[in-house]
């Protein structure tokens, strides 16, 4: 593990969820990527947990081009309440 990313396809979404309830406090960074991460329901639901969870410290990295900023009247600055750098 260490510096490697895990990549992997998920096909029980809510058992994934479920199982990183436990790990979400110590996870030291979380970097979406992938095709567009700002239009996925898991992004904003994995944002959800944090947020339920206080975890506002948790560093987050994207790999996008920020074409869209809003989903389903969400919107990524809004749900994690920062300023773009």
């Amino acid at each position: 593990m260490g510096d490697q990313a895990i990549i992997q396809g998920v096909e029980d979404a809510d058992g994934l969820f479920d199982q990183l309830d436990s790990l979400l406090p110590h996870i030291e960074e979380i970097y979406f990527a992938g095709g567009e991460p700002l239009l996925m329901d898991e992004h904003y639901r994995l944002l959800d947990r944090l947020a339920e969870r206080g975890l506002f410290d948790t560093p987050l990295r994207y790999n996008t081009n920020f074409s869209e900023t809003r989903y389903k009247g969400r919107g990524l600055c809004h749900v994690i309440g920062v300023q773009l750098q």
